[in-house]
């Protein structure tokens, strides 16, 4: 991660290691998320097992054919970013983010994007007998809004 300084040539090597690492990519990106006219707020997003398998993040509803995340950032619009707290990815091993939950990913200011280190990922997906493979994750955004600004 970037430690102040030149973010462009931090985020040129996260780029770098990514067309190096990774067969593709996958954006899990929250809709309708509006600044509410209130202090703070939590807004939680699930996506499924079947948002999932559309992404193409999974090949078979079932979960089947694992995934391995080696690196992953968190683009936030300009017009956005001095509302946004702290965003936190829990994963879950149902279809549909019920009962317990990991976190997995936490993004706060200057944490824009992360990638583990060579021979390094993290595991998603599975068959139906893998009871630990995560099938679904919550986006949650804790958005603070100080100034109460409209629109």
């Amino acid at each position: 991660n970037s430690t102040g300084g030149n973010l462009g040539y931090y985020y040129d090597n996260f780029l770098s290691q990514m067309d190096l690492r990774s067969d593709g990519n996958v954006a899990l990106n929250v809709t309708s998320l509006a600044i509410p006219v209130k202090k703070t707020h939590y807004h939680n997003q699930c996506i499924s097992n079947e948002d999932l398998v559309n992404l193409g993040f999974f090949s078979t509803e079932d979960g089947g054919g694992s995934t391995y995340v080696v690196g992953y950032e968190f683009p936030i619009q300009p017009e956005t970013r001095k509302y946004i707290h702290h965003i936190v990815l829990h994963a879950y091993t149902n279809n549909a983010c019920e009962n317990s939950h990991s976190t997995i990913f936490i993004w706060s200011p200057g944490e824009d994007f992360f990638y583990f280190p060579d021979g390094a990922g993290m595991k998603f997906g599975g068959g139906l007998n893998d009871t630990d493979a995560f099938r679904s994750f919550n986006i949650q955004y804790h958005i603070n809004n100080q100034d109460l600004d409209t629109g």
